[in-house]
């Protein structure tokens, strides 16, 4: 399926979400894919967004990475730009823009993304790992300020399709993971 209009895309996409049969056995086995994918193994530092109710549960895969260690740091934006903030429990967040859960004002953030991994929020990937997103150019601009930033895109199978319009500005992730398979580097399913 090939879509030329990604407004039109995201609508249909945010629509079917919200009434996506077994959201939770889904969730479950891709957050269990990435408790198993090598570099969330290896990863020193997380970057993760706060999902929301009808976006696959990245509050467990905070939980995790607190148990094991990790250095947890969530998105915020300012003005056009992306940057993150560490957060040591759920109790340093606060709504931000839109009724997005952010850090609060007085946490530290993040300068350093070596040894990070990134999940990448996302509506959409295709086969070959362009990612629609909400539309802001918030992680295409983060890509290619950080070109070493190693990326997962965490997607449900409903909506990994073969093709997605691509734009000059747009940053592919370097892996996708559904709640059937594994996409890119030498994994690709």
């Amino acid at each position: 399926m090939f879509i030329t209009r990604k407004s039109e895309l995201r609508n249909r996409i945010i629509a079917d979400r919200k009434i996506l049969t077994d959201k939770d056995l889904k969730d479950l086995k891709i957050i269990d894919s990435l408790f198993t994918f090598d570099d969330y193994l290896s990863c020193s530092t997380l970057l993760c967004y706060v999902s929301l109710p009808d976006e696959i549960d990245t509050r467990r895969i905070i939980s995790n990475s607190f148990k094991r260690g990790k250095i947890v740091a969530v998105p915020f934006c300012d003005e056009r730009s992306l940057k993150f903030k560490v957060i040591s429990s759920f109790d340093d967040l606060q709504n931000g823009r839109f009724d997005i859960p952010t850090a609060k004002d007085n946490c530290p953030e993040l300068i350093d993304f070596s040894s990070a991994l990134c999940v990448t929020p996302c509506l959409s990937v295709d086969r070959n790992l362009n990612r629609l997103g909400y539309g802001g150019g918030y992680y295409d601009r983060l890509f290619d300020d950080n070109p070493d930033l190693l990326s997962v895109a965490l997607c449900y199978s409903d909506f990994f399709v073969d093709n997605l319009p691509e734009y000059r500005h747009d940053r592919k992730v370097d892996y996708v993971i559904t709640d059937k398979n594994v996409y890119g580097g030498l994994t690709d399913g």
